[in-house]
């Protein structure tokens, strides 16, 4: 028997790296944003839902991480990572947004980190076994990791009041026509 490249540990590894890294720079994506923030002293136009989300969602595989007996050492290092960057941007946020704009910020930092997050540690811990706790956790981890990705598209809302929806319209039929090209016989449509 001998070493085996794609044996489940060293796989485990593998995707553990690429999920790290993959995360790490998602966490940093938003930098260019914040730094124009900074550099205008305004937050206008900008939300804080992602951030907020994104901030809850690493607050939840931390705590889920902590619940795991082996293999957590990746989720924890970047969760945490992730908890101060996302930390460090609503801190960016709330320093330049409006006073309309912090509060409602501070309201859904303390309805989802404060009370949710409680909340969800205290039922899981009360109603759960060990190992059922662990299968909740992740539940509702795999759950908020899509929230995460679909909190930006409440940016899309901001775009429609805006009404720039024209260019996200031509966008979508641009997506769907370029998907029509590859499922039907070629066809000529004009742009």
């Amino acid at each position: 028997m001998g070493f085996s490249f794609f044996a489940p540990h060293h796989l485990a590894i593998i995707f553990g790296i690429l999920g790290n890294f993959i995360s790490f720079m998602v966490y940093l994506s938003p930098l260019p944003t914040f730094w124009r923030i900074i550099k205008k002293k305004s937050a206008d136009g900008f939300h804080s839902i992602p951030y907020s989300v994104a901030l809850f969602s690493a607050m939840l595989y931390l705590y889920y991480a902590f619940l795991k007996d082996s293999n957590r050492t990746m989720l924890i290092t970047i969760n945490s990572f992730g908890c101060v960057v996302e930390t460090t941007y609503l801190i960016i946020y709330m320093i330049y947004a409006t006073k309309q704009a912090k509060i409602h910020t501070g309201w859904l930092l303390i309805l989802f980190n404060g009370v949710v997050y409680v909340l969800i540690i205290l039922f899981t811990m009360l109603l759960c076994n060990a190992k059922q706790r662990l299968a909740a956790v992740g539940w509702i981890c795999g759950a908020f990791s899509l929230c995460v990705f679909a909190a930006p598209l409440s940016i899309m809302v901001c775009l429609i009041h805006l009404q720039i929806s024209a260019t996200c319209i031509s966008c979508v039929r641009s997506v769907l026509l370029l998907k029509l090209s590859y499922l039907s016989t070629p066809i000529s449509i004009p742009n």
